[in-house]
């Protein structure tokens, strides 16, 4: 599902049942008070409840209408609130539809999301965001309650005005997956369209970039000025948060580095995800036993699984780094059929990888392989010498036969990434390309590579870099998917 179609006006429902959560904002509770109060025929209290509310939220224009319909009904001059019937406040009716449905959406006490199969011991808050009923879940470890997880905030959300499930820059989609907050920037950072600041993800992720998905920057971010919140539709990616709600997670020691995972119809349980999903995850467990040199133990991984559109499903697994300070090892896996591949591995999980199937070989080789069918390897071989021969020779179309047609490094669309090199490939009298140190590690259809690539052009100084690449093998040959520099 890629979005939602816009509630029609009989489609809104009031509950007078409301049990009211801790986990909303003060805001929110007094506002879901007054409909309660509004529903049950108290239009005097529904009044005065949107009154107080407005003093300390003036800019919150869906309390405005909802007052408006109160005071008709009251006057007389309305038997029922008008702006149902009123197809100008379309967006108002869907922040209307999910505000009210937010008591409804709280999860039971101590649930975890079941795409949370384990939160590593020094890992204490996760954010689980719903966009399909556009709720914002903050959840903490309650070391007092056995490690289970607690409710801290629930809020209202915004996301893409094309709804979710971002494919390419500039579709107005919310991705879908397993995200990390990455890095934060307050109010005198941005533009004041951002409110009072945001919270910057690490879209596009390994899976983002293995299924071609392009665009960058998607934000959980605050409102502009003079708006409380905006309709549910309405960014063009990001999450869009009140800017109480963006304070909160701003000024909570920590943030930075909590996992953040953007769901389609969020799954509670009331056991603990590592018990729901414990036989997959042993099996994964085991699986990266095999191949890590260095494996933290189970309680020092977090670990998070989710199923994309298609119905493959992947896993995203972190710990902290051996210092426990610097930044989390990151691996996504694929799980097809019971078994596990990695997905755009970095170069330190196939060094890990080489060094375990092949203890014996030595860093200073010219090339070594790790895994797969010896044919394929040699194939993926020949496959990058000539990727390095045509650059070499500035055969410009011959080098970008060697890349999926799709092929969209982060941020640029394909078109983009092709006017690029092709500006820089020519802008060169000679060039001379060399891989050394080369590893394959070939996985059914899939082959991950490293190396150092030495670079050599006139008028310029030699580069040495660190490459890592990933290719796939479609209609018997091989193609580059994925490419990145660097360690």
């Amino acid at each position: 599902m890629s979005g939602m179609q816009p509630a029609a006006a009989s489609d809104v429902r009031f509950s007078p049942n409301f049990d009211l959560s801790a986990s909303l904002t003060d805001v929110e509770r007094l506002f879901l008070q007054s409909i309660d109060a509004l529903v049950g025929g108290d239009l005097r209290g529904a009044e005065q409840q949107l009154r107080r509310l407005l003093e300390t939220q003036p800019d919150f224009s869906l309390a405005r209408v909802i007052l408006a319909d109160t005071l008709a009904m009251q006057s007389g001059r309305a038997s029922k609130p008008q702006s149902l019937e009123d197809p100008a406040l379309v967006d108002v009716l869907q922040e209307l539809r999910y505000r009210a449905s937010a008591l409804a959406s709280i999860p039971p006490a101590n649930a975890w999301p079941l795409e949370l199969v384990a939160l590593a011991r020094n890992q204490h808050d996760v954010i689980v965001v719903d966009v399909e009923s556009h709720r914002l879940y903050w959840l903490q470890r309650d070391d007092s309650q056995n490690d289970r997880l607690k409710l801290v905030r629930n809020f209202y959300i915004s996301i893409g005005k094309a709804g979710y499930g971002k494919q390419r820059e500039g579709d107005n989609k919310t991705p879908i997956g397993s995200y990390r907050i990455v890095a934060l920037k307050d109010a005198s950072e941005l533009p004041s369209f951002y409110g009072a600041g945001a919270l910057i993800l690490d879209y596009p992720n390994s899976v983002d970039r293995q299924l071609m998905r392009s665009g960058s920057g998607i934000w959980i971010h605050g409102t502009p000025p003079n708006t409380y919140s905006r309709p549910p539709l309405a960014s063009e990616g990001c999450i869009v948060v009140a800017n109480d709600d963006m304070l909160a997670l701003l000024q909570h020691d920590g943030i930075q580095n909590v996992p953040v995972l953007l769901m389609s119809g969020v799954q509670w349980r009331t056991e603990s995800g590592s018990d729901a999903l414990a036989p997959e995850f042993e099996r994964l467990y085991a699986w990266l036993h095999q191949r890590l040199a260095e494996l933290p133990a189970r309680d020092q991984v977090t670990a998070t699984r989710w199923q994309e559109s298609d119905g493959s499903i992947y896993w995203r697994l972190e710990w902290a780094g051996q210092d426990g300070h610097s930044t989390p090892r990151t691996l996504f896996v694929r799980e097809r059929d019971n078994e596990f591949s990695p997905v755009q591995p970095e170069p330190w999980f196939l060094t890990s990888l080489d060094r375990q199937q092949s203890p014996s070989a030595q860093a200073s080789s010219p090339s070594h392989s790790a895994g797969g069918d010896e044919s394929d390897i040699e194939a993926v071989r020949q496959h990058l010498l000539s990727w390095a021969r045509a650059w070499s020779q500035r055969d410009i179309e011959n080098y970008f036969s060697h890349y999926h047609p799709a092929f969209a490094p982060s941020g640029k669309t394909h078109d983009q990434w092709r006017r690029s090199r092709l500006q820089r490939i020519e802008s060169r009298a000679a060039i001379d390309v060399q891989i050394e140190r080369l590893r394959i590690v070939v996985d059914s259809d899939r082959a991950y590579v490293t190396f150092i690539q030495r670079y050599r052009a006139a008028g310029a100084k030699e580069l040495r870099t660190h490459k890592s690449m990933e290719l796939q093998r479609m209609k018997d040959r091989w193609w580059i998917v994925a490419e990145r520099a660097g360690q």
